[in-house]
């Protein structure tokens, strides 16, 4: 190392016989670093985009200091034909394609981290469908065991990244009423003995150690622990022993969700479990194309000690990117882009669609969107304000967030 720095300072000195000019691609690996730390995660993909050497420190950190660094995605709906997918940078602003080779004929169902969820239908009666999760940006692909009911799932929840062998997947039913749990060593999904009736399970999230269900319209929340989940399961392949508890919460006291039509996500950020309720207007005709128009959210934190949702005004440094079971949260400040603090970025995601899949045969939207055309398929919200843009272009099917690394930037995107 004391090599290259001495190595480094020598071509400093100057090039081309001026001694004003300095070569920056000299600087020492040990100055690079401090540098890229203290940027923001869009000035980073600029530094590693100056030359290689700025390259190689700015991926180092990446993988070794700040892993989970990544910008926000969206990946477009409608073209499991093809192994080219169509993603737009929000940050950015700007459209990438990326190469999914082992996407072709293959649906997305949702994302966590920088993985997607890909499902590939059965084209037998029993409509046992394969789960797999695509990490696109470095090709790795993990296969989960063909779900054990005939009817679909709406949603898959997973403790932690697929690299480890702790994780526990919990799928929730679309009907609202099973769950079914897997991890690593097990060769079936195992399906939960329900104790009491669920009412409607629209959303699940996983956060500090617990699963948390979310019970549609009445908002109570079911708490599941993983740790006793992952026991059961390793010890006898049953999730007979897991513990559980239901709380009763209802819905805010504010009444802004007496009435009306609204749907619903839970996001898990620092720490907290978030329910965010997306509202809409419009007419009757939920088939009727713009029928209805979100024009507001309401964001709540849960608090099991007061048995209530608590009403959040203000999200500070928070931003938050809703969708079709994709959501999550981010820092403003360290993406470089302040201004998105206390923002809420969603999908274009409907009424009569919420619930359903995208290789389900029931359709509502005409799909405008033109290959290589303009991305207008997400919104925002700045929560407080009233002010929202919304999507501009109606497709069949939402698009889906997703977290790009800042590695892949680093190692894999062309340098200018």
């Amino acid at each position: 190392m004391d090599m290259c720095i001495k190595l480094r300072e020598k071509r400093l000195k100057s090039f081309d016989g001026n001694e004003n000019e300095v070569d920056w691609t000299g600087l020492p690996d040990v100055l690079l670093m401090k540098i890229v730390e203290r940027l923001s995660l869009s000035d980073s993909v600029s530094f590693s985009n100056v030359c290689v050497s700025f390259r190689c420190a700015a991926a180092e950190l990446f993988s070794n200091k700040r892993p989970s660094s990544a910008l926000p995605w969206l990946v477009m709906s409608g073209e499991n034909h093809t192994k080219i997918r169509t993603c737009f940078s929000i940050l950015e602003r700007k459209v990438i394609y990326l190469e999914m080779p082992n996407s072709c004929g293959r649906y997305i169902w949702g994302s966590f981290e920088h993985w997607l969820v890909m499902v590939t239908p059965s084209n037998t009666g029993n409509k046992k469908h394969q789960i797999s999760l695509l990490n696109p940006f470095l090709g790795n692909e993990v296969t989960l065991p063909n779900t054990i009911r005939r009817f679909f799932y709406s949603q898959l929840v997973a403790s932690g990244s697929p690299y480890d062998p702790s994780t526990v997947y919990m799928l929730i039913g679309s009907m609202g009423t099973d769950l079914a749990f897997w991890t690593q060593g097990c060769k079936d999904w195992c399906q939960y003995e329900r104790r009491r009736a669920y009412a409607w399970i629209d959303e699940g999230v996983f956060c500090n150690g617990y699963f948390y269900i979310l019970e549609g319209r009445c908002c109570n929340i079911r708490q599941i622990e993983v740790k006793s989940a992952l026991c059961a399961l390793r010890r006898d392949g049953t999730a007979a022993d897991t513990r559980s508890k239901h709380y009763q919460l209802g819905k805010p006291d504010d009444g802004s969700l007496s009435g009306g039509y609204w749907i619903s996500y839970l996001v898990e950020s620092c720490g907290e479990v978030l329910f965010i309720a997306r509202l809409f207007n419009g007419v009757e005709d939920v088939y009727a194309e713009n029928s209805f128009t979100t024009y507001k959210f309401k964001v709540y934190r849960l608090d099991l000690c007061k048995l209530a949702w608590i009403s959040v005004d203000d999200l500070g440094d928070r931003v938050l990117f809703v969708g079709h079971k994709c959501s999550r949260s981010a820092s403003a400040k360290e993406m470089g882009s302040v201004e998105m603090g206390n923002c809420i970025f969603f999908t274009n995601e409907y009424i009569c669609l919420h619930g359903r899949h995208e290789w389900s045969d029931f359709t509502a939207h005409t799909d405008k969107r033109v290959k290589g055309s303009k991305i207008e398929e997400w919104g925002c919200y700045r929560l407080g304000s009233g002010n929202i843009s919304y999507p501009a272009i109606q497709t069949n099917w939402s698009s889906t967030w997703i977290s790009a690394p800042l590695s892949w930037y680093a190692l894999l995107c062309p340098t200018f």
